[in-house]
């Protein structure tokens, strides 16, 4: 990869191309679809084109209807299969909490994207309580959600995440890997091996971080508690974790839920 690092986005983008097409001519269709280790792979090529050409999108208006229209065509080509061959697709569906779909004002189309997730079974294996109430829109909420994915793809070997990849001991990986689905018998668990996630992507002083910025007197809106204490920072930093660990069994999955 050190010599694609040395590339022109332009550049790799063509790589990348001619990497697909030579792929195709020697193994057919076969060839864009076996899975294999090299990271300058088909595979690889893939993930490297569209990671590219999604950098190129954020300054480049042609990147950008570029990235449109594949995407548009990728997410209309899943949906039409899924909907001719669910069966072939519940494997996947199930242990996801997230699929791709066409999303737009009319109604017609999130009443659709609604038929496709019952259809294929969207997230009936996921230990997420994804049709609760819970909300990202709190911090500890969010950061909780953060969390679980990060330890729910080690659990499952998943590669997928909403969030950037960050390099973990092998040791807290291999804990993952132990850990039963999250619910609200075992959400101590979670929080125990979370606890540690949270320290290493947030740093030892998480509590000066802006998400956290309510528990800081005079003007946080959770500060009132600590007015009047010389130095709040260990109650602060005490009250953070106990809300974390608290939004883990509020966005576990309830008993027998659907």
């Amino acid at each position: 990869m050190a010599v694609l690092d040395q590339l022109s986005p332009g550049d790799v983008l063509r790589h990348c191309i001619g990497q697909m097409g030579a792929a195709m001519v020697a193994g057919g269709k076969q060839g864009l679809l076996d899975a294999v280790s090299d990271p300058l792979s088909v595979e690889g090529m893939n993930e490297l084109y569209f990671d590219t050409l999604g950098e190129l999108a954020v300054v480049d208006g042609a990147a950008a209807r570029r990235l449109h229209n594949i995407a548009w065509l990728s997410v209309n080509a899943l949906c039409r299969a899924c909907c001719r061959s669910p069966e072939l697709f519940r494997p996947v569906a199930r242990e996801e909490y997230s699929w791709p779909a066409l999303v737009g004002p009319h109604a017609d189309l999130g009443r659709a994207s609604e038929d496709l997730a019952r259809l294929i079974e969207l997230g009936a294996e996921v230990s997420l309580g994804v049709r609760g109430k819970w909300s990202v829109q709190t911090a500890e909420t969010r950061i909780t959600f953060q969390l679980w994915q990060y330890l729910e793809n080690f659990r499952r070997n998943s590669e997928h995440s909403w969030f950037p990849p960050v390099p973990f001991e092998d040791e807290l990986i291999a804990a993952c890997k132990t850990l039963p689905a999250l619910s609200r018998d075992t959400y101590k668990e979670w929080w125990k091996l979370s606890e540690r996630v949270f320290l290493h992507i947030s740093g030892p002083d998480f509590e000066n971080d802006e998400r956290f910025r309510d528990y800081w007197p005079p003007r946080g809106g959770k500060s009132a508690v600590y007015r009047g204490v010389k130095d709040p920072r260990a109650m602060i930093r005490r009250d953070i974790k106990a809300k974390i660990k608290q939004a883990f069994r509020s966005v576990a999955r309830r008993a027998g839920a659907v």
